[in-house]
Parts: C-alpha cells; sequence; structure tokens
C-alpha cells in the first residue's frame, strides 16, 4: 500500500465516524416525513403545525 491508499483510508474514516456522530446526535429527532412515520397520530410536531394555522 501506497502513501495516498492511507490517505484515501483515513478520510474513508474520517467520513463514516462524522457521519455516525451525526446519527447519534440527531437519533431523536423528527424526520419530517408525517405519513410514513408510526406515530404519527400522536406527533406532538402535528399538534405544533395545527396550532399555528
Amino acid at each position: 500500500m501506497n502513501g495516498i491508499d492511507f490517505a484515501i483510508l483515513a478520510i474513508i474514516f474520517v467520513l463514516v465516524v462524522l457521519a455516525v456522530r451525526y446519527a447519534w446526535n440527531h437519533r431523536n429527532s423528527c424526520g419530517g416525513n408525517c405519513s410514513g412515520c408510526s406515530h404519527s397520530q400522536s406527533c406532538q410536531n402535528l399538534r405544533d403545525h395545527s396550532e399555528k394555522k
């Protein structure tokens, strides 16, 4: 393996770590796809949207 191979592997590793970190930090947030959500009937965001109208 050359130096460029290690650099590419390091970049891929950093991107994977950042993706996992982002997913971990946003695991409880709403994705906004209410029609596909199993909690759409009791969603707090749905109630907030209907109160604003």
